[in-house]
């Protein structure tokens, strides 16, 4: 498996970075379709 995951505006990060609640892709692309596990759930502004 790759080790970075590729922003939709091209730019690569570390996959550890995915999902983390920041944007860390200029785009925020790292941040869209993370869903909730187990007792969580997401709110408006998007916090867990």
């Amino acid at each position: 498996m790759n080790s970075f995951f590729a922003c939709k505006n091209g730019q690569n990060i570390s996959w550890t970075f995915v999902c983390d609640g920041y944007n860390q892709c200029a785009d925020g692309s790292d941040e869209q379709q993370c869903y909730c596990q187990g007792d969580f759930y997401a709110c408006r502004q998007g916090n867990n």
